[in-house]
């Protein structure tokens, strides 16, 4: 018997919950959206960043990058 699993009713399941409690509502750096995700393996908290942050707890900047400013060959002299 082969069992179907619908991908959309898995993507919103209970399983990502948003924080509600103080420690978990601090847990994300920089403006950044808490989740609470429960495992078998146990109760986890996971960041989803603002733009230009990164990391477990989004507390590294990542700075933007211009393309015109990045490359060197736009500020040789010909």
């Amino acid at each position: 018997m082969k069992m179907k699993i619908n991908l959309k009713k898995v993507l919103r399941s209970e399983v990502f919950k948003p924080c509600v409690e103080d420690k978990d509502l601090a847990f994300c750096l920089n403006e950044g959206e808490c989740s609470i995700i429960e495992t078998v393996a146990g109760v986890h908290r996971h960041c989803r960043c603002k733009e230009g942050y990164h990391g477990l707890r989004c507390d590294q900047f990542v700075p933007k990058t211009d393309a015109i400013l990045s490359d060197p060959r736009v500020n040789q002299q010909q």
